[in-house]
């Protein structure tokens, strides 16, 4: 592939990401309270829509597809979430550096 195609791939990505933006907003909606929380849920969504985009199967629409890697990505992030609110919660002494 020349430095063109690559080029022109990566603006293909970037385009097609953007214009699925309401999809992956509506996402960190569903699962995000905090501004802070929806914007980390949504720069993992499109870092890891980046970095698979090369996986995608053709045969589904290309929403559909975003929409689930967004699912996918937001419940690992409740996971993650949830699981580091459960261990600030049980440190000792956290109250005090706070």
């Amino acid at each position: 592939m020349s430095v063109m195609d690559d080029i022109k791939e990566r603006n293909k990505v970037i385009q097609i990401i953007m214009q699925n933006m309401g999809i992956i907003h509506k996402v960190a909606n569903m699962f995000c309270k905090r501004q802070e929380d929806k914007d980390d849920l949504i720069q993992e969504i499109m870092t890891q829509l980046w970095s698979s985009f090369e996986k995608y199967d053709n045969a589904y629409k290309i929403g559909t597809w975003i929409y689930r890697v967004s699912i996918n990505i937001a419940i690992s992030h409740r996971s993650f979430l949830a699981l580091g609110s459960k261990r600030l919660s049980r440190s000792p002494g956290i109250c005090q550096i706070f």
